[in-house]
């Protein structure tokens, strides 16, 4: 008997004298405590954090995006120097969440004889199966946002010409948009950054202005006899930045309700594409009809960009908003290089400038980590 109790003692086993003593709760203080610590798991669920692994993939998302974008500019004067060339992506946009929903079919019914089970899909939640309409609201406006911005440069472009000022400065205050994504993921997500941050995002604007200025030298405007203010582009481009700002903040939403980063980016592409068909339809027939080569050609850009897309999205999910948004405007300045390579140009004062600004900036923010 002494044994059984220092057996109790030891490793805190209820003896049988205690076991009456214990107290059978309702099933509603069961269920209350259940919820409860479905509660406190969920906020001691933290987003992975790695630092060097977001600097890489945001890096990745600049060099892919400045492919698109390369491939792209080089598609308009293919077009009669029409951006219109950027609306036969839609072919690219749609097969690959097409082919990946035939894929994931396929694998569901030869494993669970079903094309399709709420478990799988990222819509629903896995654990009470219930629709997760924050999940769909973010993946159908990705897609609209992901058409918008696109069609907004132009827009851009235009009026920049309209108020007889060079677009590439317009475009150049989208740099903008690392500093206000640093502000808004400070109060949502209290991400904040250091001097060395400020000095490389500071730097990486600045060359990204150089560029714009190098550009505006380059670039022949037709004179405009009645030009319009020039607060009519800028306006443009403001809502540029807070269109991107707020792009940001949906792809981290999506990654907090636990979309998969990767189906994230293929499936908003079903938006964004079936968007770009209704566009290519409408220029085909009314402006001039698309050829074989610049379908073709174009899909290489698509495939650059869903890479980036994919890069930027895990960069955000890895690190912090306003350095990936920050280092994702290299790409204008890998465009330069592509365009030094491939084109064999000489680089000006401004350009060599702005490649410098890159470099030190990029440094900065590599080795600041904390």
């Amino acid at each position: 008997m002494s044994n059984t109790k220092n057996l109790k003692q030891n490793f805190d086993i209820p003896y049988s004298e205690d076991i009456q003593a214990v107290k059978t709760p309702l099933n509603f203080e069961i269920s209350e405590t259940q919820s409860l610590q479905n509660d406190l798991k969920k906020r001691n669920i933290k987003r992975p954090q790695n630092y060097y692994l977001a600097i890489i993939f945001a890096f990745s998302s600049a060099f892919g995006f400045a492919i698109h974008n390369y491939f792209v500019t080089y598609g308009i004067r293919m077009r009669n120097n029409s951006s219109s060339i950027a609306f036969a992506e839609f072919f690219s946009l749609m097969a690959a969440p097409i082919f990946l929903q035939m894929y994931l079919a396929g694998h569901s019914f030869k494993n669970k004889g079903k094309l399709w089970i709420k478990q799988e899909s990222q819509l629903y939640d896995k654990s009470t199966l219930r629709f997760k309409y924050i999940c769909l609201f973010c993946v159908i406006s990705r897609g609209i946002i992901s058409v918008f911005l696109n069609s907004n440069v132009g827009f851009m472009a235009y009026y920049s010409f309209r108020a007889d000022i060079s677009p590439s400065v317009i475009i150049s205050i989208n740099s903008l948009t690392s500093f206000t994504v640093a502000i808004v993921f400070y109060f949502l997500y209290h991400e904040k950054l250091n001097f060395k941050h400020l000095i490389g995002m500071i730097l990486i604007i600045i060359c990204v202005v150089l560029i714009a200025i190098s550009k505006s030298f380059t670039i022949q405007r037709p004179l405009v006899e009645e030009p319009i203010t020039v607060f009519v582009p800028i306006f443009f481009a403001l809502l540029q930045v807070l269109v991107m700002t707020l792009s940001t903040v949906i792809i981290r939403k999506s990654q907090e309700n636990g979309y998969d980063v990767i189906r994230f980016c293929i499936d908003q592409q079903i938006v964004s594409g079936g968007l770009f068909l209704l566009l290519f339809l409408h220029s085909h027939f009314t402006y001039l009809p698309y050829t074989w080569t610049q379908l073709w050609f174009i899909q290489i850009a698509v495939i650059a960009f869903t890479s980036a897309v994919i890069a930027f999205n895990y960069s955000l999910r890895y690190g912090k908003g306003g350095i990936s948004m920050a280092i994702c405007q290299l790409q204008n300045v890998f465009q330069l290089i592509l365009e030094v390579l491939v084109e064999g140009r000489i680089p000006n004062y401004f350009e060599v400038s702005s490649i410098i600004c890159a470099l030190v900036g990029s440094i900065i923010l590599a080795i600041a980590k904390k």
